[in-house]
């Protein structure tokens, strides 16, 4: 490392070199929370990745709203330590060694988790807007429900074929966590319209692809 701080000094952005956390990356775990100027926590919660792509260090596509108390308690530990006020998602590792947390980066913004969170009882969104219109009368709901899973149908079939490949998932079961998850961004029996016209999207250009190759593959044997 020392060799390459020369090479790393003439960069031409900056970036942070930090540890690689040992486990995968469903041991990624997060805290969610709407602060008020000085210090008051409205609303919080937690959850854990389930599935990402593409496997390893990718971005998320199945998500699990969780009770964590211990992620919760260093989450509002972290956030008095800063004085931090407004939205903030604090993403942690939990190493696979020893169980120990280890904070990756914190998001200031909004962000999808809020989506899964809405359908559990608990919308941040609603809250910060609440209360940009009426200062202070924003009130968390007294519960949430556990357990709501969030998924990207098409980023995760994407990722399907590595989770397959490392034994971690079934066709099956693949097929059984898409009927069930509570939330699924790319399509819904409600409205189906937004899904289909991507479905159709898809398929008009792997269509294409295959008049392209076609094509060439004339071409080329002339």
């Amino acid at each position: 490392m020392e060799r390459l701080l020369p090479l790393l000094a003439t960069h031409e952005t900056d970036f942070i070199v930090q540890a690689a956390i040992e486990g995968g990356e469903e041991r990624i775990l997060s805290y969610h929370a709407y602060v008020r100027p000085g210090g008051v926590v409205v609303a919080e919660f937690t959850g854990k990745k389930v599935r990402t792509s593409p496997r390893r260090y990718g971005v998320s596509t199945y998500v699990e709203i969780t009770d964590d108390p211990t992620l919760r308690q260093l989450g509002r530990r972290l956030l008095e330590r800063l004085g931090f006020c407004g939205v903030l998602k604090m993403d942690f590792k939990q190493d696979e060694r020893d169980a120990r947390l280890y904070l990756l980066e914190i998001n200031p913004r909004f962000n999808l988790w809020h989506h899964p969170a809405a359908v559990a009882g608990l919308c941040l969104p609603e809250l910060f807007y609440q209360d940009c219109i009426e200062p202070g009368s924003a009130r968390a709901p007294g519960s949430m429900r556990v357990g709501v899973r969030w998924m990207s149908l098409r980023e995760d079939r994407r990722a399907l074929n590595e989770y397959r490949a490392a034994g971690e998932i079934s066709l099956a079961r693949w097929f059984l966590q898409i009927v069930t998850a509570d939330v699924n961004e790319d399509f819904n029996l409600r409205d189906p319209l937004p899904g289909l016209a991507e479905l159709a999207g898809a398929a008009k250009r792997k269509l294409g692809r295959m008049c392209r190759a076609s094509a060439t593959r004339r071409e080329t044997s002339r």
